[in-house]
């Protein structure tokens, strides 16, 4: 889902592999993690205007199908948005971890804050 946020908000045709052309979980994961490198980039040009700005999204039509409506939404809100929905999944995979037995890594962001904002350490699965 993030690399269709950022296509859409670069104004780009929606364009997301099927995941059975990843040859392994490592093919995978170098995909996902450059994604961080590219919206960064993106992110660094906009202003507080274009943070104003509506987006439009291409599946907008199923959600007036769905709900009835489908109000714009700016692409401030669509960050948040974005994020939020990444923190709903990272709480379903620790859910998941205890479920089988794991212990999940502590993943809040406060955490995050309070042990200096460190770089991620990216190693491959």
């Amino acid at each position: 889902m993030h690399w269709a946020y950022l296509q859409i908000w670069r104004g780009e045709p929606l364009d997301l592999p099927d995941l059975t052309t990843f040859e392994d979980l490592r093919a995978i994961h170098a995909w996902g993690r450059e994604f961080y490198g590219k919206v960064a980039g993106h992110l660094g040009t906009l202003d507080a205007e274009a943070l104003q700005q509506e987006i439009n999204f291409p599946w907008a039509d199923e959600l007036v199908e769905r709900f009835g409506a489908a109000q714009p939404a700016t692409f401030a809100e669509t960050i948040l948005q974005l994020s939020s929905h990444t923190t709903h999944h990272r709480g379903q995979i620790c859910t998941r971890l205890r479920e089988i037995g794991g212990e999940p890594p502590l993943i809040d962001f406060i955490a995050w804050i309070w042990t200096g904002k460190p770089a991620p350490e990216w190693s491959g699965p």
